[in-house]
């Protein structure tokens, strides 16, 4: 059973800042929405943790993500 995110990395596939925005056909300029390149460590109840991508663990575990990435 899940207990927390305890930390979470990103690889060279993430989209970076210079990287990270879309212009629209009116000129707007917008963040790109992806999870692309990030993962999540994640702790279990029993102790062990494991690395996941971040679209699956936000799609069970939405909260947690939110408060990890709060964290940083």
């Amino acid at each position: 059973m899940f207990n927390e995110t305890v930390d979470h990395k990103k690889d060279n596939t993430a989209v970076t800042k210079e990287d990270g925005l879309i212009t629209t056909k009116s000129g707007r300029k917008l963040p790109k929405r992806t999870t692309k390149g990030w993962q999540f460590l994640c702790q279990w109840s029993d102790g062990t943790t494991s690395w996941h991508p971040l679209k699956d663990v936000k799609e069970s575990h939405l909260l947690q993500v939110v408060i990890t990435a709060n964290r940083y």
